[in-house]
């Protein structure tokens, strides 16, 4: 069965995610979190970029048991599986270029939440072809974007980047600068701080 995570748990889940990790993550000056890194070395994932689908449409798949997975071949245009091993998350490769980079670091985080909170949902699945992130229903969704967003952006930081900012700045140039600090988009930067009611 589904668990239904509500905000308040989310925030604790990064937190504390976070803090085992490294403290200074959650107590330090406000500052971009290594994603990779957190999910590489502290939940021992396997990150592997792939083209995973024609168009590009799949930013991030999670396996959360040994599957076979479809990618893309650019090279001979078409689809091919490949074996994925539990506790590998696999991101379009399309995702490493410059212009991408803040995309691909949310995906990171979004695929990461639904490791998090999703795994026992998954396993609970009948069918193997299902078992991973990319067939999820809305709620799962929204649950994974709240827990990489508070991952990317941890409450405390953003609290205190803000604080320093908001006087000298408009609201705009604040989300932009804020945006930058922590290396997200605009847009993600601007949710997350009407999520924790800062605008």
């Amino acid at each position: 069965m589904l668990k239904n995570y509500k905000p308040r748990a989310i925030e604790t889940l990064a937190q504390n995610a976070l803090k085992y990790y490294n403290e200074e993550l959650v107590c330090g000056e406000p500052c971009e979190i290594p994603i990779e890194e957190l999910i590489e070395f502290h939940f021992g994932i396997i990150v592997q970029y792939r083209n995973l689908s024609k168009n590009g449409a799949i930013h991030g798949i999670t396996v959360f048991e040994d599957s076979i997975i479809p990618v893309y071949d650019t090279r001979s245009r078409r689809y091919e599986a490949v074996y994925a091993k539990a506790g590998t998350i696999l991101i379009d490769s399309r995702l490493l270029t410059e212009n991408k980079i803040k995309r691909l670091r949310f995906t990171l985080a979004h695929e990461i939440g639904h490791w998090m909170i999703h795994q026992d949902y998954y396993k609970e699945i009948d069918e193997l072809a299902s078992k991973t992130s990319s067939d999820s229903d809305i709620r799962t969704e929204r649950e994974a974007d709240s827990l990489g967003a508070a991952l990317l952006m941890p409450y405390g930081r953003v609290k205190v980047a803000f604080c320093r900012l908001k006087p000298k700045l408009t609201k705009e140039a604040t989300v932009a600068q804020m945006a930058q600090l922590f290396n997200v988009s605009n847009q993600a930067m601007e949710i997350r701080l009407k999520t924790i009611g800062l605008i």
